[in-house]
């Protein structure tokens, strides 16, 4: 890997310090999540590292089996995917070499849940329960770790008289992880009323569940400023 070059006494030195090259991807690790820029197709994605511990509920006979394990975790993955990316495109502009490349173009904006062993981004307590079970999913962020189950990709109605609304807990908590940390279903939230929303009891994506993201593309190098484009509910 290499360094990209800038001005040691910007203010934003320490950050631009973060940030290598790896061939064509441009790379920026956050404390809990990976930036990933494609200098050829100009491509963003965010690289999410889950190391998954394997527990089961006490009303639950049997542990989870190789091939169990293999398919949430599969499952895992689409159920972002289907959710987060080809749905959200990123403008760049400025004087740096990717900027002046890609000025004028859509950038898409993806979002990548990927297993690993070790040097994870967060601990994954994944339990397995009855089909339907209703335990609590959430994050802890002081310890990076996610408790899941494996009901979390089932579509459930959060909320009554909300037009039938369902959601999936796993993108919802993605999001969390993405850093927008405020739940939008509690009555304390200015986004109480948009039920249809991701981060309330829905399913539709917001500009505002990026704002971390734009922030952090904003201090990967100089002379380089992303703008959110669009946004597909």
């Amino acid at each position: 890997m290499t360094k990209i070059k800038y001005d040691k006494n910007s203010p934003l030195a320490k950050f631009y310090a973060k940030t290598d090259v790896d061939g064509d991807i441009i790379t920026y690790p956050d404390d809990r999540m990976t930036y990933l820029l494609n200098q050829n197709t100009g491509s963003i994605t965010v690289l999410l590292k889950w190391k998954y511990e394997w527990y089961k509920d006490i009303t639950v006979k049997d542990d989870w089996t190789v091939w169990e394990k293999a398919v949430f975790m599969r499952a895992v993955y689409l159920s972002v995917q289907q959710e987060w990316n080809e749905k959200i495109t990123y403008s760049v502009s400025g004087a740096s070499d990717f900027a002046k490349k890609f000025q004028g173009k859509s950038l898409p904006f993806d979002v990548r849940v990927i297993p690993v062993y070790q040097n994870e981004d967060w601990q994954v307590i994944a339990t397995k329960v009855l089909p339907g079970a209703d335990l609590r999913t959430y994050v802890e962020f002081q310890s990076s770790t996610l408790h899941i189950d494996s009901a979390d990709l089932e579509a459930v109605a959060k909320c009554f008289n909300c037009n039938n609304t369902l959601q999936v807990n796993i993108p919802h908590e993605v999001g969390h992880l993405l850093g927008y940390f405020d739940d939008d279903y509690k009555s304390s939230s200015p986004y109480v009323g948009d039920v249809s929303g991701l981060m309330n009891v829905g399913m539709e994506l917001r500009e505002r569940y990026l704002d971390y993201s734009t922030i952090m593309l904003n201090v990967m190098m100089p002379d380089t400023t992303f703008t959110l484009l669009k946004v597909i509910k």
